[in-house]
């Protein structure tokens, strides 16, 4: 009987660690996207900070990675 709680608490926490680590990877993934975007953003369109605009684009770029 105890036994079987300790394993039942052991798979709910391993359930829970996968879906952490799936939820931590995604974001990790999303974040390096949004990096590379501002990277080729600024490769392509190096006076792009000059204007208002686009001030406020690389600002949103670096709120999101």
């Amino acid at each position: 009987m105890i036994g079987d709680l300790i394993i039942l608490s052991g798979m709910i926490l391993l359930i829970f660690f996968l879906i952490w680590l799936y939820l931590w990877t995604d974001e990790q993934q999303r974040k390096k996207e949004v990096r590379i975007k501002k990277e080729l953003l600024l490769l392509e369109h190096p006076d792009i900070g000059e204007t208002q605009n686009g001030k406020i684009i690389i600002e949103i770029l670096d709120l999101l990675s």
